[in-house]
């Protein structure tokens, strides 16, 4: 099954993956893959790298 990435995503499963399991400081692999140092260290302290719905959660 091909894999489909939002269009807005700056990463994506298997760099969002490399980003957990590196010993590179954040700033190194903010760098590397050019993101910003927050990013790094929320996917960093994630459990899953799958992208999340971008659809509003409550219709108004």
């Amino acid at each position: 099954m091909k894999q489909e990435y939002q269009s807005n995503s700056s990463t994506n499963v298997h760099i969002r993956f490399e980003i957990s399991n590196s010993n590179l400081t954040n700033s190194q692999l903010a760098h590397k893959y050019n993101i910003s140092e927050p990013t790094v260290s929320k996917w960093k302290n994630r459990e899953t790298f799958e992208d999340q719905s971008s659809r509003p959660h409550t219709i108004h």
